[in-house]
């Protein structure tokens, strides 16, 4: 072992594939130091269904999903949610009815429920209008949405009163009459008398009231609520409300993950006698500090974040983590403004030993203007690095500064791995989130790095 030489990773999102590979290829160089970047837990989600299969919630609803096991994609750095659904078969049949009923609930399409078959008001009926009512019962997002129509459509229903069920009652009520009025308009009536009243032989003027209010319902709202129902009800777009609200979801699920990585780590402590580190990133709970902090005080690694640490007598760390505000970020309590996130540094650094030979910067977001800051997004290059680290950097300049955040700088002809700042290299080798880039390297000789991507295909 080097005490001298040491390896860094990033953006792994909980691939366990690549974190494996790092620190096999770390024990391999015999490096003495250990550094991984920030952004360690999951990101990404997938729906696990009751038979074991999993796939992403990002599949278009225009092709056929890809399944693969739930325990495989955990192992790629997927966030596993229960479906609710019972296989592969059961969420394949609702993305063929959300075909149907988006190419059908089109205004004015009432005309055309003839197209429809018996197997799918059946289905319509058995299995998909349940989901919908217990999506509106029972989760917060559905009862927001239902509050938002049913007021409107009150008036329609004779006794002025309306809750999920009778809400959807009378719109599968609605699509059957449409239905028989398109294959068999001569029998219609009796259908049609049947379904309302129960009893062929009610009183006229309660078939007239319910038919009236029936109609005026479906005229006004049938093709529209298919629309809405479908859209917000079908599975993917509670998970998708689940992304876009991971903060409020994943704390529980990255925490699971972070316990596992702490114990992997203590097992690889055990056969390696470096030191590994570790900063969280703006894609990590805020909350996972604790248990960080927990493995920090049992001796199983080193935490970093937002502070200055000792890896030896000739090795100290200044971690950070915070960002300048991006769109795509899922945890707000990253944010911070460029003034800010170069005071915060410089008053960090204040713990910094001057007598320490070497001083590694673990800071997630990489300096502005470099090109280990470039990336290219809706087709255009463009500089997501930080001003306020690049200032830091400039008048605090510490023997090498580690970075991650920005995946692929390595991709384009502005971008790369490495840049300075000044006689400071700045690396950021790219994310490990699909598979490991590893940088290894030499306190003494920087510019002899070494960049192993040892699962590349």
């Amino acid at each position: 072992m080097d005490p001298e030489r040491f390896s860094f990773g990033t953006d792994f999102h909980g691939n366990w594939e690549a974190i494996d590979a790092f620190l096999a290829v770390s024990s391999q160089s015999q490096v003495g130091h250990v550094i991984f970047g920030g952004d360690i837990a999951p990101k990404k989600m997938a729906m696990v269904l009751g038979d074991g299969n999993a796939v992403s919630p990002n599949f278009e609803l225009a092709e056929s999903p890809s399944f693969d096991s739930g325990a495989e994609m955990a192992r790629h750095g997927y966030m596993l949610f229960d479906a609710g659904l019972d296989d592969a078969q059961m969420l394949t049949s609702w993305i063929g009815v959300h075909r149907e009923l988006m190419e059908l609930a089109q205004p004015h399409t009432m005309y055309n429920y003839h197209r429809w078959t018996q197997s799918q008001i059946d289905f319509l009926g058995q299995v998909v209008f349940p989901r919908f009512v217990r999506f509106f019962n029972t989760t917060p997002h559905g009862t927001t949405v239902f509050s938002r129509f049913s007021d409107a459509y009150k008036r329609f229903y004779p006794h002025g009163e309306i809750n999920v069920e009778s809400f959807f009652d009378t719109l599968f009520k609605s699509i059957q009459t449409f239905y028989w009025m398109a294959i068999c308009p001569d029998h219609c009536d009796k259908k049609v008398k049947a379904l309302l009243c129960g009893d062929e032989n009610a009183v006229e003027e309660d078939k007239r009231l319910k038919l009236g209010a029936l109609f005026k319902f479906s005229n006004v709202n049938c093709s529209s609520l298919l629309i809405t129902a479908c859209n917000y009800a079908m599975p993917w777009n509670e998970w998708q409300t689940i992304q876009s609200q991971l903060h409020l979801h994943a704390f529980e699920k990255q925490n699971q993950f972070l316990q596992a990585f702490v114990q992997r780590i203590s097992e690889f402590r055990q056969r390696f006698s470096g030191t590994v580190s570790l900063i969280l990133g703006n894609d990590d709970a805020f909350e996972l500090q604790q248990t960080l902090d927990e493995a920090d005080h049992q001796g199983i690694l080193t935490h970093a974040t937002n502070r200055v640490v000792s890896l030896s007598s000739q090795v100290q760390m200044i971690g950070y983590s915070y960002v300048p505000p991006i769109l795509s970020v899922d945890y707000d309590a990253w944010f911070k403004e460029e003034t800010d996130i170069g005071n915060e540094l410089f008053y960090i650094a204040q713990g910094l030993n001057s007598d320490t030979p070497f001083t590694i910067a673990n800071i997630h977001c990489p300096p502005s203007d470099t090109r280990v800051s470039k990336t290219l997004w809706r087709g255009q290059v463009g500089d997501y690095g930080s001003l306020g680290v690049r200032t830091f950097l400039e008048k605090i300049p510490p023997t090498v500064a580690l970075s991650g955040h920005i995946h692929e700088p390595w991709k384009i002809p502005e971008g790369g791995v490495m840049d300075y700042i000044h006689h400071t290299p700045v690396f950021n080798p790219g994310a490990s989130e699909t598979s490991p880039r590893i940088l290894v390297a030499h306190f003494k000789d920087l510019l002899a790095y070494q960049l192993m991507t040892p699962l590349a295909s």
